[in-house]
């Protein structure tokens, strides 16, 4: 089945994105449709996976080309476990993704059965809590091209115990890693910041440490917990002279 569906364009606000991003703008109208297993947004010059329909697979390969139209992203969600996320909730335990693709939405393989994560360098956007509740996910690869670590990316993801971080990698937001099991963790040298709660309650973590130019950990603000607070376990910091540590990050 074939669907036309009309997006209202703001073509200042895209223009300016696709400027800054590097990323396409989106059409005004896609053909919405079923391809195999996948309900795909296919535009004029990509396609988007909006949703995967196989409740049964436990593994899954996303197409780089479709229509021979090349995949670029994968859509989000609403929320953890929104059910309209193309992966959320799955039995997925592995997935390969193309060297085409761009972006990761929103929630897109929250509280699915991810084992493992390999994610290609031609990804340059992967959004908050993409990855969240993933409760079987041990070890994860992320893209050389990732610069930021985004807000509850990792979320208790509770065996996750092997990170390979990208060389360029400059931040890490809110509550990326909260409620992980990692033990050791080591840092590139080009980390700068680190929000709050980044860390939080990494129960297993027992040694850290911080790339040299790193400018600040950041604590709580209002409710919120500090980057390494409820590290219970954390024995060893490995700290620069110049870095700056605000209020209660441990």
């Amino acid at each position: 089945m074939k669907t036309i569906i009309t997006k209202p364009l703001v073509i200042a606000a895209g223009f300016a994105l696709s400027l800054l991003s590097g990323l396409p703008v989106s059409a005004e109208e896609y053909t919405e449709k079923t391809v195999g297993d996948f309900t795909v947004h296919e535009y004029s010059t990509y396609v988007e996976i909006a949703k995967y329909n196989n409740k049964e697979a436990t593994s899954v390969t996303i197409p780089a080309e479709i229509d021979g139209l090349p995949v670029i992203s994968i859509l989000g969600g609403r929320w953890d476990g929104d059910s309209q996320t193309p992966f959320g909730n799955s039995q997925i335990e592995s997935v390969v993704f193309p060297d085409t693709l761009i972006s990761i939405g929103q929630y897109a393989f929250s509280k699915s059965a991810l084992k493992t994560l390999n994610i290609p360098d031609s990804v340059q956007d992967i959004k908050r809590s993409a990855f969240a509740n993933c409760t079987n996910l041990t070890s994860v690869k992320l893209p050389n091209s990732m610069k930021t670590v985004p807000s509850g990316c990792f979320r208790y993801c509770s065996s996750l115990n092997q990170i390979q971080f990208p060389d360029q990698l400059n931040k890490i937001e809110n509550y990326a890693f909260q409620e992980t099991a990692i033990s050791e963790l080591i840092l590139p040298d080009t980390v700068k910041e680190i929000e709050f709660g980044a860390f939080y309650q990494c129960e297993q973590l027992k040694s850290v440490c911080f790339p040299k130019n790193i400018e600040g950990i950041s604590s709580y603000a209002s409710t919120f917990q500090g980057a390494f607070e409820n590290c219970t376990s954390l024995k060893e910091l490995n700290i620069s002279a110049n870095m700056i540590i605000y209020g209660d990050a441990f």
